[in-house]
């Protein structure tokens, strides 16, 4: 008896009775908002001994928590303190979990990927760009769905660009991830909102008469859109009168009547816009009026 019961040890390896069951995370992908990790490790032991737990990061040879644990004949879950990884730098972390009794020692490693996104909004377009993905990490390989607006279904590349937008309007901008096993991870925990640039305003001059001229704004900014105009060192007002303060108006129809000017003068106009998110454009060029003489 005691013979077999060595060659079936030799021919099985050992019976390991402490194990780290499962872990948390096993892998993760940190989201961009994410600012801490919970770890936790399930574990047990068939002699029910007491067991040390700990946890190290980044390949550190001092332990970042220990937590010794009783009753362990059953699966036992170990929460740690939140690790905050706000400050870590994109790419592959590593968490080491160490579990020992009085013989023996277990360890499990998982990665954990910090990750970054650029997000370029443009009147017209939004990109998404430098998504630092480490496909290297434990081999994996990813696929990437971008949402602006609308999905773009699951695409190879890193970065992606929504076209034909409409100017001072905002969007849902979102991107997941999914690995070669078909988890899928979400890169912003929850939606943002991407507001387009507005687009720069053109000027028409028309209608002349003794002290008024009468203004379009030529663009494709929804009528939302607030504007600033100025004529000479003054600006305009919803009425269309001058005013010495800068004040950002809605047109109706994008048309307004400039009053209250000088016979026979030729003035200079321009105009700026505004998103909703407070962005300016560039001034237009500037447009010359003359109102009448007399």
């Amino acid at each position: 008896q005691p013979f077999l019961l060595m060659i079936v040890s030799f021919m099985c390896g050992p019976v390991w009775r402490l194990l780290i069951n499962e872990t948390y995370p096993t892998y993760k992908v940190l989201s961009v908002d994410e600012s801490t990790i919970i770890p936790k490790v399930y574990v047990t032991d068939a002699d029910n001994d007491n067991l040390t737990c700990k946890y190290y990061v980044d390949g550190s040879t001092t332990p970042s928590e220990s937590k010794v644990i009783t009753g362990t004949s059953t699966k036992k879950e170990v929460t740690f303190g939140a690790i905050n990884v706000s400050g870590w730098k994109e790419g592959t972390h590593t968490i080491k979990f160490e579990v020992s009794d009085a013989e023996k020692t277990v360890t499990k490693e998982v990665f954990i990927n910090k990750v970054s996104v650029s997000i370029k909004e443009k009147a017209d377009s939004i990109s998404i760009s430098q998504v630092g993905i480490d496909s290297e990490a434990k081999g994996k390989q990813f696929t990437y769905m971008y949402t602006i607006g609308t999905s773009s279904g699951w695409l190879p590349q890193k970065s992606y660009t929504k076209y034909s937008l409409t100017p001072n309007t905002t969007y849902t901008v979102n991107v997941q991830v999914k690995d070669e096993l078909g988890t899928i991870y979400k890169l912003f925990t929850s939606n943002k909102n991407i507001t387009t640039l507005a687009q720069t305003p053109k000027l028409k001059l028309s209608n002349p008469t003794i002290n008024t001229l009468d203004l379009s704004i030529i663009d494709n900014n929804p009528t939302s859109t607030q504007y600033l105009i100025t004529v000479g060192d003054k600006y305009v007002n919803s009425s269309g009168a001058l005013t010495n303060t800068a004040t950002w108006i809605t047109l109706s129809n994008k048309k307004l009547t400039v009053k209250g000017l000088t016979t026979g003068t030729t003035y200079q106009i321009r105009v700026k816009a505004k998103n909703s998110a407070g962005v300016e454009t560039p001034y237009s060029n500037r447009v010359s009026g003359t109102t009448l003489s007399n």
